[in-house]
């Protein structure tokens, strides 16, 4: 039998390491607890100071925050004053497999985050923003063969694939099921449900495209755990000011609910695997809280500006 991949990465986007280990070791996440026992374990600090999702984009490039220029998602822009986004086509470096694509081997590579399949896929298939956590382009196909009808066959993911035409800098799942400032109930229920009905659709998705190798290199990542741990975090902690005892008993650990389905998506993929198939699982920067006033502080230092010049704060 063909081995689907010779190198398979099952990426798991701000997946909590210390929520894994817990989860594992109380029997949530077997997949994950088999791994942990079994499979050699290194721990990656990331850098201190560039914006946290840099890491994904040094994964792509090799590259540090230095060479590819993604430091912050704002910036102030070269030889002016003007505050603005950084805009996502000033990053800089070459994904990795595109190179190996090029270089006539059979890659696929499925939702690596910040990353926008501009470039046709020569021998594999590239696919960004269908499960990804942040969007700047949207949903995006390149690939031949077998795989080029995967967005007719599986359609949009239903968080992250919301308005897929729309081309901006943002996170879907913050807006998604929210009419107000907060969600209410009945929202966080339904934004839940398609969280698992998104994971459950990728992973058929992802699967498939592994199923249809042989790859030389075949990369996944799951959005799934940055969506919940942005969206959920309050009700998985008890600590957290805004926790809901009353909602997280009713439904559950929103994060153990979405890391067990991962967990299951984890066998499926490592069901596929052959003997000689190197797998390497990468949880990248993690999650907790995120509830200081970093948010306010431009307007703390308009209105500091206005009253030194002798206007009213207001």
């Amino acid at each position: 039998m063909t081995e689907p991949a010779r190198v398979m990465v099952l990426g798991f986007d701000a997946m909590d390491p210390a929520t894994v280990l817990a989860l594992a070791e109380d029997g949530t996440l077997p997949t994950f607890r088999r791994l942990l026992t079994g499979a050699v374990m290194a721990r990656i600090d990331n850098p201190y100071g560039p914006f946290i999702g840099n890491t994904w984009s040094s994964f792509s490039s090799g590259w540090g925050a230095a060479r590819t220029g993604c430091h912050s998602t704002d910036e102030i822009a070269g030889g002016t004053y003007i505050h603005r986004r950084t805009p996502f086509e000033s990053k800089r470096g070459t994904p990795f497999w595109r190179e190996l694509d090029h270089g006539s081997r059979r890659v696929a590579a499925l939702d690596v985050p910040h990353t926008v399949a501009i470039e046709p896929a020569v021998h594999g298939v590239e696919l960004s923003e269908w499960g990804a956590h942040d969007r700047h382009s949207g949903p995006r196909l390149r690939s031949t063969g077998s795989c080029a009808d995967l967005i007719d066959r599986f359609g949009y993911h239903p968080v992250f694939g919301v308005e897929p035409d729309l081309a901006r800098d943002f996170a879907p799942d913050d807006y998604v099921h929210r009419e107000g400032d907060l969600r209410t109930e009945a929202e966080e229920e339904a934004l839940l449900a398609d969280f698992h009905a998104g994971a459950e659709r990728k992973s058929a998705l992802s699967t498939h495209v592994l199923a249809s190798g042989p790859w030389d290199l075949f990369i996944s990542v799951a959005g799934e755990a940055h969506a919940v741990g942005h969206q959920h975090w309050y009700l998985h902690d008890p600590s957290h000011p805004r926790h809901d005892s009353a909602l997280a008993r009713r439904i559950g650990d929103p994060l153990a609910r979405i890391y067990a389905q991962l967990d299951r998506s984890l066998a499926a993929h490592l069901a596929l695997a052959g003997n000689d198939t190197l797998v390497l699982v990468v949880l990248s920067h993690g999650m907790g809280p995120h509830y200081d006033g970093s948010a306010v502080l431009n307007e703390v230092l308009r209105r500091l500006d206005t009253v030194r010049a002798g206007m009213p704060a207001s």
